[in-house]
C-alpha cells in the first residue's frame, strides 16, 4: 500500500491527507496521511537544515566549484600577463618617441 500521494496543481486533495511538501521540480504536492505528514516534513525539513548548516558538498560540486575557482585564477594570471605585455609595448614605443 503507497501512503505518498501526488497531486497536481488544481486537483483535489484526497480526503484524510495532509500536505507534507512541495516538490517545485516537478509542479507537484506531495500528501502523506494526516499524522504521518508532520513527520515527513519534520524530517525533510531537518534533512535540508543539515545539508545546508554543514555545508555539505557532493564530489560533483567540490570538483566543479574547484574548476570554477582554478579558470578564475587562470583568467586573472592570463590577464596580468597581457597587462604587462602591454605595458611593455607602451614604454617601447615611448622611448622610441623621446628618441626621435
Amino acid at each position: 500500500m503507497k501512503l505518498k500521494k501526488e497531486i497536481k496543481p488544481h486537483d483535489k486533495k484526497p480526503r484524510f491527507y495532509g500536505l507534507a511538501y512541495v516538490d517545485y521540480e516537478r509542479d507537484i504536492s506531495i500528501t502523506y496521511p494526516i499524522p504521518l505528514n508532520r513527520i515527513v516534513s519534520f524530517i525533510r525539513k531537518i534533512y535540508h537544515w543539515f545539508i545546508f548548516e554543514f555545508n555539505y558538498q557532493s564530489i560533483i560540486d567540490k570538483k566543479t566549484n574547484k574548476a570554477y575557482s582554478d579558470g578564475i585564477k587562470y583568467g586573472k594570471a592570463l590577464t596580468n600577463a597581457e597587462i604587462i605585455i602591454i605595458k611593455r609595448k607602451i614604454d617601447r614605443l615611448q622611448l622610441k618617441v623621446k628618441e626621435k
